[in-house]
């Protein structure tokens, strides 16, 4: 689990060592995914620690050689927008999303699917989000980011499937925790909580429960899919856009 030591990542790591798995927990503070452990062992769970910078290929190649077997891989670790309309982004920022989002993905699993391929087992589960479908006003380099992820899912199940190997994405809604609740404007959100059909936002057990559902033996025929995990606020015409567009501009 990339991305492991705040947020969903760790939501998603507890649930998981829960349900029996053996985690290796990464990330760039070792403080912060030590914490995760601790909480992991006193509920029972296994946990081990590997700090790594997920967009360095030098981090990644010492975490695979770390790591050993992996037969479950959950590419969370993410960097978030700028907030800036297309016009005035920066390039230098297009660049350090992309090796987050994407890059980083796919270092990942060129470190890691082989030997599942060779075991004829594993599972691969990028957590993307429903900007890669749903343009919104000042999201372009993020956005962006996750629908090229979408594609790297879906490009790696077809490669991938003969050899046992499954690769989805999870098209996450916005949740009340992480970082992109710390960068929105609070009217913002007010104003999102609104519209989702669901009449809130989504959390931490939201996602969670989706990644042990793509992990599990239930999902084995399940596989290139984009798993919206939204709240129904992607399902229909939506004023979201209109509302995402006046609430920047009070802010």
């Amino acid at each position: 689990m990339t991305g492991a030591g705040r947020g969903l990542g760790r939501a998603s790591a507890r649930r998981l060592a829960a349900e029996g798995a053996a985690t290796i927990l990464v990330g760039r503070g070792r403080d912060a995914l030590e914490t995760v452990a601790a909480e992991i062992d006193a509920d029972g769970g296994q946990a081990r620690v590997i700090t790594a910078d997920v967009s360095s290929d030098a981090d990644v190649e010492r975490l695979g050689a770390a790591a050993g077997r992996v037969d479950i891989l959950v590419n969370n670790a993410a960097a978030e927008e700028q907030w800036a309309p297309i016009t005035m982004a920066d390039l230098g920022a297009w660049k350090n999303i992309f090796d987050v989002n994407v890059f980083a993905a796919v270092r990942l699993i060129k470190a890691f699917a082989p030997g599942m391929s060779e075991r004829g087992y594993g599972v691969v589960v990028n957590m993307s989000s429903i900007g890669g479908s749903q343009p919104a006003p000042y999201l372009a380099t993020y956005s962006a980011s996750k629908a090229a992820l979408d594609m790297v899912s879906r490009t790696a199940a077809m490669e991938l499937a003969g050899s046992g190997v499954r690769v989805n994405s999870i098209a996450s809604g916005i949740t009340d925790m992480g970082k992109t609740f710390e960068l929105l404007p609070a009217g913002l959100l007010a104003d999102v909580g609104r519209i989702i059909p669901a009449a809130r936002l989504g959390n931490e057990h939201d996602i969670a429960a989706a990644i042990s559902y793509l992990c599990s033996d239930g999902a084995s025929y399940v596989n290139g899919q984009i798993l919206t995990v939204d709240g129904a606020m992607t399902s229909g015409q939506w004023a979201t856009t209109t509302v995402m567009t006046a609430s920047m501009a009070e802010g």
